[in-house]
This record gives structure tokens, C-alpha cells and sequence, in this order.
């Protein structure tokens, strides 16, 4: 599961998804950032994180329902 917020690249205030424009505290660029792999990710282009989405294909899909026997 992604965990990209729009965050300030000034003093780190992270904003609303449908907040338009500059940091509400201090004007600064608001640009998407990932909560979980920020430090490593740093400032993302979009609002997807590559990294999380890389942790969600290597999981195993979950095995198929198990049928019943029909009486």
C-alpha cells in the first residue's frame, strides 16, 4: 500500500491531497513524498512510489478459494 502525501520540500508540512499550490505555512513547493521509503525515495515525480509498489508485486498472491464438495 502506497503512503504518498504532498509534504513541503521547505519546512515539511504535509498537506490534504486536493491542496493546490504552495505550503500553507510558509509558501514553500509542496511535491509528493512517501512516508514509508522517503529517505530512500526522496521527492517523487508523481503520486506513486516506485518502492511500494515494488513490495506489493513481490508478495505471493493469495491461494485460490478452496471448493466445496457438492453434496
Amino acid at each position: 500500500m502506497s503512503r504518498v502525501v504532498e509534504r513541503c520540500t521547505v519546512c515539511g508540512t504535509e498537506h490534504a491531497p486536493t491542496h493546490v499550490g504552495p505550503c500553507e505555512a510558509c509558501g514553500g513547493e509542496v511535491r509528493f513524498w512517501c512516508a514509508r521509503h522517503g529517505p530512500e525515495a526522496g521527492w517523487l515525480d508523481g503520486p506513486v512510489c516506485p518502492a511500494c509498489e515494488r513490495e506489493a508485486a513481490a508478495r505471493p498472491a493469495p491461494p485460490p478459494p478452496r471448493r466445496t464438495r457438492e453434496a
